[in-house]
C-alpha cells in the first residue's frame, strides 16, 4: 500500500494523502508510530527536491501525529518530545509545530530530555534520521520511477515497442523493489520499538510469589521511599517508544543478607528528573488497576496501594491550574474533590474577586506580593488581570514599585522561587548545564542584566532580578509573549555595594565586581551559550553600568539578535513624545535647543535618537544637528576642555564652542543656552526646582520638560510642581507614574515616557520577523510608529503617548512597524512575514489593517483550556 501511495503521489498528490489516511487507518497500533518516522524523515529529504512535495506533504505529516495521539495514548510524551527537537532544529516553522501542538492538547507541554541543539543549520541537514539509508533509498526509487514513467509517456509513437516493452519491465521491477524497500523501513522501525519495549519490560518488578522465601525481585531500591524510584516508574512508562535508554546497567549491594541489584541512572537521567509530575491521570488509572506496578506497597507517582493520589500537584502547576474554574467533571478526572472549594467560577469573576481584594490593600509591597503569588499559582488569572488593568498594575509589577523590591529582593526570595536563572561566576564552566535546566526550553525572548546599575538606585548585585521578572511580565501583558517563552537572567559578578557584601542575607556571591576582562569573557561566554541553545531567542540587556552598556550593545548587536533598551528602547519612546512635543509647540526641528542633565547610558541613548529624528525628518547633517544638544553631568556642561577625561559616550556631544568658559550649575546652563527642552535622567530628586522650571516658561510658551529617572523617589520634578509654576503650559512627560493634575475645572493627564510603549512591540516584531539583528532602522520605527498611534480624542487633548489601556493594540501597531523595517532592510527571514509586507505595500491600508491582525492572531491572550485539554496538559506538562 505504501510504495503504491508513494508511485501514485507522482501523479496525483491529493489523491495520495487520501491513500495515505487509508493505510494509517488499517494499520495496528503499534505500528503507527512507525508512520512518523516514514512521513517525517521523507518530508525532509524532499524537502531539497521540490517546494510543492513539501506543502503537500505536511497535512500527511500532520495527520499521521494526530491519528497515532488517538490510537496509542501513551505515545503523547514521546511525539511531544518530538516536537521539541523539531522546533529547537527549526526543522519546521514554530507556526507549524503550534497548529501540531494545538490538535494534539500538548501546547503546554515541554521535554527536558534534549540537550542543546545545534546551532542554525541548514534546514535539510538540521535533522538527521536514524533510517537515512532506507528512506534515501526510497526516495532514490521514487525519483527513478518518476523518471521511467514520464519517459514513457514523452516517447513518440516510432519508437521501438521492444524498447518500450523494456521500459515498463524496468518499472515494474522499481515497483516491485520500492514496496520492499518500504517495508523494509517500517520493520526495522517496527524491531525498534518492540526490542525497546522487551528492554523496559525486563525493567519492571516481578510480583510476588506465594513462596516468599525463594523469591528474590529483580531490581529493588535501598530505599522504597527514594523519589527517584517513582520518577524511574514516571519515566519507564513515558520511554515505551523511546530507543534511548538512560539506564547504564545495576549494581549490586546487600538488604537484608540477600544480594540484590539496583539500577545505575546515567547522567542523562537527571535531565529528565523533572518528569516527576508528568502524566497524573494514566499514571493513576494505572496504579489503581495494575498492582504490579507498585514497589514495596508504594504505587508510582507517589500514590497509595489503593491508588488515592493528592492531587494537590495539579494546583502546583501555575500554566495549568485554574483554581476555582475547574469544572465539575475536571474535578472527579484529576481527583480535585475536596481540595477545591465548591463554587465553580468563570476566569472573569476570579478576576473582580482578585481585584476586590487587592482595592483592600493599603501598602503597594502587599499588592505586589498578592499578585507574585497570583502568578506562581495560577498565570491565567494573574495576566488577565493585569491586561485588563495595566494603568493600576503596571506600577505595582514594575516601576516605580521594583525598584523597592529589587532592594530587597533578598529578603523576599523564598525556596520555591523558580522564575529566573541565576548564573554566577563559578557556573562558568556550566552554563549550558544552567540554560538546560530553565524548564521551559524555547524562550522567545531573555532579558538579562548584571544588578550593576538598577534604576537610579545603583549596585543592587543579584537582587537586580526583580527587573528582568517584571520587565518579561510586561512582554507578556503588553507584547503578547507567552509566559512559557520567557527568560529572565541575572549575571552575579559581585556588587560593590558595602551593604550587600555585610549583609548576612544577601544572596549573591559576596565579593567585588569581576575586572572588565573578566566581566567579558563571562559575558561572551553566557551570550554564545544561549544562542546555542536558544538561537531564535531575542536577548535584551537592561541596567548594566554605563560604561558597559555601550560596549556590550557595540559587542554583540551585530553578533546576536539583541538590543539595549535603557539605551535604545528609553531613546526611542522619549523620541516619540518629544515627536509630538515639537509639533504641539510650533517650534521647528532646526530651532530646537535641548539641554540633557543627566549624561549617562540612557541620556545619551536619548539624545541619538533624536538627533536621527532632526537628520531624517529634519533634513540636517549630522553636525548640524549635534549642534542642537547641550549635556550636563556632575560636573557641569560637558566640554572638551574643561580638563577632564571624557569617557567615549559623551564625547560625541560634547561642546566645543563655549570659548573656554566653563558652566557649573543647571541654571547657568540654561541662562547660557535658553534650550526649548529640558530632559532629566541624572536620578537627582527635585533637581528642577521651581526656580529652573520657570525659567524655562520664561523662554519658551510651552516649554518641553521631562523628568524621566526612574524610581518617582529619583524624578527630577513632579507633574505638579511643573503644571504650576508653568501655568499649566508644560509639555510634561516623565519616567514613573504620576498623579494627574486638577485646578476645580478640569484634570490634567501626565504623559509617562514608559519603555513599555516601545520594547515589547519591538520584541515581537523583531520575533515574528525572524530578524538576524535589531538596527538603528527598526529602533527609529517603533518611536515613529508609536508616535503616530494617537487617537483623534488624545491628540485634541494634547496628549504626548496613547493611554496605557491601549498598550496591546499599540505593541501590535509597533511591532507592524518593526517588522516592516526588517524585510525593507533584508533582516527579516520569515517568508510569511516577507510576504505579508508586500502585500501592505501593494494595497495601503487594508494591508495595514491586515498587518495588525497577523500580529494580534500571535499574541498570548490569557485564558483557560477546556477539560480535555487540560487532562492532556497535566499528563503531558513539564512541571516547573
Amino acid at each position: 500500500m505504501l510504495a503504491q501511495w508513494m508511485i501514485y503521489y507522482i501523479k496525483n498528490a491529493q489523491q495520495s494523502v487520501k491513500t495515505w489516511e487509508s493505510s494509517l487507518a488499517s494499520a495496528p497500533k503499534e505500528r503507527k508510530l512507525a508512520y512518523i518516522h516514514l512521513a517525517n524523515e521523507i518530508l525532509q529529504l524532499s524537502k531539497k527536491k521540490s517546494n510543492a512535495f513539501e506543502i503537500e506533504f505536511k497535512p500527511v505529516l500532520q495527520l499521521s501525529l494526530k491519528q497515532t495521539c488517538d490510537a496509542v495514548p501513551e505515545c503523547l510524551s514521546k511525539i511531544g518530545r518530538v516536537l521539541e527537537i523539531w522546533s529547537q532544529r527549526s526543522v519546521y516553522s514554530d507556526e507549524f509545530l503550534n497548529v501540531i501542538r494545538k490538535d494534539l492538547g500538548l501546547q503546554a507541554y515541554r521535554s527536558p530530555l534534549n540537550s542543546s541543539p545545534p546551532a542554525k543549520q541548514d534546514h535539510h541537514t538540521a535533522h538527521v534520521p536514524k533510517y537515512y539509508p532506507e528512506v534515501q533509498a526510497i526516495l532514490t526509487l521514487t525519483q527513478k520511477i518518476s523518471s521511467s514513467v514520464s519517459s514513457t509517456q514523452t516517447s513518440n509513437s516510432g519508437s521501438d515497442r521492444q524498447e518500450l516493452k523494456s521500459k515498463k519491465i524496468a518499472e515494474l521491477d522499481l515497483r516491485r523493489e520500492l514496496e520492499q524497500a518500504v517495508s523494509n523501513y517500517l520493520s526495522s522501525i517496527q524491531s525498534g520499538i518492540v526490542k525497546c519495549e522487551e528492554e523496559l519490560q525486563a525493567l519492571e518488578e516481578s510480583s510476588p510469589t506465594s513462596n516468599t522465601e525463594n523469591y528474590t525481585p529483580k531490581f529493588v531500591f535501598p530505599n522504597s521511599t527514594d523519589p527517584l524510584m517513582n520518577e524511574r516508574r514516571m519515566f519507564e512508562y513515558h520511554s515505551k517508544f523511546d530507543n534511548d535508554k538512560l539506564w547504564e546497567g545495576t549494581s549490586s549491594f546487600t538488604q537484608n543478607g540477600a544480594k540484590v541489584k539496583k539500577i545505575v541512572p546515567k547522567p542523562s537521567w537527571f535531565e529528565s528528573k523533572k518528569l516527576y509530575k508528568l502524566s497524573l491521570p494514566k499514571m493513576l488509572s494505572e496504579s489503581k488497576t495494575n498492582p504490579s506496578t507498585h514497589v514495596n506497597g508504594i504505587s508510582p507517582i507517589g500514590a497509595s496501594p489503593e491508588g488515592k493520589y493528592v492531587n494537590s500537584h495539579v494546583l502546583q502547576l501555575e500554566h495549568v491550574n485554574q483554581g476555582t474554574a475547574f469544572s465539575p467533571q475536571i474535578r472527579a478526572k484529576l481527583h480535585l474533590r475536596g481540595l477545591l472549594p465548591p463554587k465553580v467560577e468563570d476566569l472573569a469573576h476570579q478576576v473582580e474577586r482578585a481585584k476586590a481584594f487587592m482595592a483592600r490593600l493599603e501598602k503597594p509591597l502587599s499588592k505586589f506580593l498578592y499578585l507574585d503569588r497570583l502568578k506562581n499559582e495560577d498565570s491565567t488569572l494573574f495576566y488577565k488581570l493585569v491586561m485588563e488593568n495595566p494603568k493600576e498594575l503596571c506600577p505595582i509589577i514594575y516601576t516605580p514599585l521594583v525598584g523597592t523590591v529589587c532592594q530587597d529582593f533578598s529578603l523576599l526570595y523564598t525556596p520555591s522561587f523558580h522564575q529566573g536563572l541565576f548564573l554566577s561566576l563559578d557556573d562558568f564552566d556550566h552554563l549550558e548545564e544552567c540554560l538546560n535546566n530553565w524548564p521551559h526550553p524555547h524562550p522567545h525572548i531573555a532579558v538579562i542584566t548584571d544588578g550593576s546599575r538598577i534604576l537610579g538606585l545603583g549596585d543592587l548585585g543579584v537582587n537586580g532580578l526583580g527587573i528582568p521578572i517584571g520587565k518579561l511580565d510586561l512582554y507578556i501583558a503588553a507584547g503578547g509573549f507567552s509566559p512559557l517563552h520567557t527568560l529572565p537572567i541575572v549575571l552575579d559578578l559581585g556588587t560593590n555595594t558595602e551593604k550587600y557584601l555585610n549583609d548576612p542575607f544577601y544572596i549573591g556571591t559576596k565579593r567585588p565586581r569581576a575586572s572588565d576582562e573578566v566581566f567579558f569573557k563571562f559575558v561572551d561566554a553566557v551570550m554564545a551559550a544561549i544562542h546555542k541553545k536558544f538561537p531564535e531567542t531575542v536577548i535584551q540587556f537592561e541596567d548594566f553600568s554605563t560604561e558597559h552598556a555601550f560596549s556590550t550593545l557595540e559587542r554583540y548587536r551585530n553578533k546576536y539578535t539583541m538590543f539595549n533598551d535603557d539605551i535604545q528602547g528609553t531613546g526611542a519612546v522619549i523620541l516619540s513624545g518629544f515627536i509630538n512635543a515639537v509639533k504641539i509647540s510650533g517650534i521647528p526641528i532646526k530651532d530646537q535647543k535641548i539641554v540633557f542633565f543627566g549624561a549617562g547610558s540612557a541620556g545619551v541613548g536619548v539624545a541619538k535618537q533624536i538627533q536621527e529624528f532632526f537628520i531624517k525628518d529634519g533634513g540636517m547633517t549630522e553636525e548640524e544637528s549635534k549642534d542642537l544638544f547641550w549635556l550636563v553631568d556632575t560636573k557641569g556642561l560637558v566640554t572638551f576642555d574643561r580638563g577632564d577625561k571624557l569617557p567615549s559616550h559623551k564625547v560625541l556631544f560634547a561642546r566645543s564652542d563655549n570659548n573656554g568658559k566653563q558652566y557649573g550649575t543647571l541654571q547657568e546652563i540654561l541662562d547660557y543656552v535658553k534650550p526649548t527642552a529640558l530632559i532629566g535622567l541624572s536620578s537627582t530628586s527635585g533637581a528642577f526646582s521651581p526656580e529652573i522650571i520657570r525659567q524655562m516658561k520664561g523662554y519658551n510658551e510651552r516649554p518641553i520638560i521631562f523628568p524621566l529617572s526612574n524610581p518617582s523617589s529619583k524624578a527630577e520634578c513632579s507633574f505638579d510642581d511643573a503644571m504650576t509654576n508653568t501655568d499649566k503650559k508644560v509639555l510634561f512627560a516623565s519616567g514613573t507614574a504620576f498623579p494627574s493634575y486638577f485646578d476645580g475645572e478640569k484634570e490634567y493627564i501626565p504623559g509617562q515616557g514608559n519603555n513599555m510603549y516601545i520594547f515589547p512591540g519591538l520584541g515581537l516584531g523583531t520575533y515574528l520577523s525572524s530578524s538576524t539583528t535589531i538596527s538603528d532602522s527598526m529602533i527609529y520605527a517603533s518611536a515613529k510608529t508609536l508616535a503616530a498611534s494617537l487617537s483623534p480624542k488624545e491628540i485634541a487633548a494634547d496628549s504626548l503617548y496613547p493611554e496605557i489601556n491601549r498598550i496591546r493594540e499599540i505593541s501590535a501597531q509597533v511591532a507592524l512597524g518593526v517588522m516592516k523595517t526588517a524585510v525593507a532592510e533584508g533582516y527579516a527571514k520569515n517568508p510569511e512575514v516577507i510576504e505579508l509586507v508586500k502585500k501592505i505595500a501593494a494595497t495601503g491600508a487594508e494591508g495595514e489593517k491586515e498587518g495588525v491582525k497577523y500580529v494580534t492572531d500571535r499574541m498570548y491572550f490569557p485564558k483557560y483550556s477546556s477539560d480535555d485539554v487540560v487532562v492532556r496538559e497535566v499528563r503531558n506538562y513539564d512541571a516547573l
